[in-house]
């Protein structure tokens, strides 16, 4: 049986060989699924609170269940404006710096979702100082933010010009920002 939906990755098991086994709830659905993906098919692992288009095949497992044989997975931009307060409790590339769920808590109180997306797309960190965050919190947000959104950019533009994601990763080493906008303009500027 085949299988396609946004998932928001819930847990990741990176394999020593390369690739993942990792869990995660397909959005608009209540329970985790279990998902395989081979080091070629995925062009990073996967990380909690991040939402992975992926496809593939369910395969009935009397161990784990039933498991999705990923055939192809990309990172993907957020389902909705509503999801930006799991992301941002969950993703590793905002731990570590005291932005803890309490903060973005008080974001999505004094902002709102929907406002805090176009605010973080902005890269307006005064907006997020008016909120409540110190300077160099809001400044630090702003940038991790603005990482994640390159590569969810680029891997998004890859899927729906039927390109292999796992090109995504070489071409942002190559290109540091604005790469999908560099792209479209001139598509051989990566050979030079």
């Amino acid at each position: 049986m085949s299988f396609e939906a946004v998932v928001e990755v819930s847990s990741t098991f990176p394999s020593p060989l390369g690739g993942a086994v990792f869990k995660g709830i397909p959005v608009g659905e209540r329970n985790a699924k279990s998902f395989r993906a081979a080091r070629w098919v995925i062009s990073r692992i996967p990380e909690a609170g991040e939402y992975w288009k992926v496809e593939g095949v369910i395969e009935p497992s009397k161990e784990y269940g039933d498991v999705v044989i990923v055939k192809n997975a990309f990172l993907n931009e957020l389902p909705a404006s509503t999801f930006i307060g799991r992301l941002l409790k969950n993703h590793p590339a905002f731990r570590g710096f005291y932005f803890g769920k309490a903060k973005v808590d008080k974001l999505l109180t004094n902002i709102g979702d929907f406002a805090l997306v176009d605010i973080l797309n902005n890269d307006n960190y005064k907006a997020l100082m008016d909120a409540g965050l110190n300077e160099s919190l809001a400044i630090r947000v702003c940038e991790r933010w603005s990482e994640l959104k390159e590569e969810t950019e680029v891997a998004t533009f890859l899927s729906e010009n039927k390109l292999d994601s796992a090109l995504a990763n070489q071409i942002l080493r190559l290109c540091k920002y604005d790469t999908v906008a560099r792209l479209k303009r001139n598509p051989f500027s990566l050979l030079l």
